[in-house]
């Protein structure tokens, strides 16, 4: 299944990029985040433009400290 997650700082991308990229039922289809990105998936600062450009995803999770 397609997720985004917003609030991409070091504890995302030190736990969850990880553990998401190592199951095989879920895809970092995309992420929003004022100064983090993954490299290789598509990056928003606003969450109301990936949710219009990505349509399909239906989990939306938040990353934040």
């Amino acid at each position: 299944m397609k997720l985004a997650l917003v609030g991409i700082g070091k504890i995302a991308l030190d736990q969850h990029v990880p553990a998401i990229a190592a199951s095989p039922d879920w895809e970092l289809a995309a992420t929003v985040s004022r100064h983090g990105t993954v490299e290789g998936v598509p990056a928003y600062t606003q969450i109301e433009e990936m949710l219009s450009a990505h349509p399909e995803i239906k989990v939306v999770s938040l990353c934040l400290p």
